[in-house]
């Protein structure tokens, strides 16, 4: 893949139950300095962040809590639980199977990022979004394919290339 990575602006539920962006989390605004990146602060001490990338072979997960740090500074977190799940490609798994899925991670997060195989328009993210924000109510939540996350990973906000083999890479 050839891209650029971007960070998505995450969604959560407002009072209409439709969604809207939390403008003060957006992590967009890239300054002309890589030292400050961010206009908006992107985590805060104590958030409780969930990171999901699932594919036809398994879903990975993660479960980390920031201890400190700023985004100048860089942030730093600890590790709470991880663990593996059966697969979830958002095309080959039924809604409700991937529901019930997602409802075995930590229900008590601030956020969460949720990447899988085949979740590729808008349409698709929505879908997902609405099914994550039924068991993570209150948290900010972003959704896409596995192939955004590995660009986010690989290159940050930066131009290049990644290799996405698939089954499991």
């Amino acid at each position: 893949m050839v891209g650029r990575a971007v960070l998505c602006t995450p969604f959560v539920r407002n009072h209409g139950g439709a969604h809207g962006s939390d403008a003060p989390y957006r992590a967009t605004a890239l300054s002309k300095s890589r030292k400050n990146r961010y206009a908006y602060p992107i985590v805060k001490p104590s958030e409780r962040i969930l990171g999901v990338e699932g594919g036809g072979t398994k879903t990975a997960w993660v479960l980390v809590e920031v201890v400190a740090g700023d985004v100048d500074s860089g942030s730093q977190w600890t590790t709470l639980e991880q663990g593996k799940l059966p697969a979830s490609n958002f095309r080959l798994t039924a809604p409700e199977r991937l529901r019930a899925i997602l409802a075995e991670l930590p229900k008590e997060i601030s956020r969460a990022g949720v990447f899988l195989a085949g979740c590729a328009t808008e349409e698709d993210r929505c879908a997902l979004r609405e099914i994550c924000l039924d068991i993570w109510p209150n948290a900010k939540i972003v959704t896409g394919s596995d192939r955004d996350s590995g660009l986010a990973a690989a290159l940050e906000h930066g131009d290049g290339i990644v290799v996405n083999a698939g089954s499991g890479s």
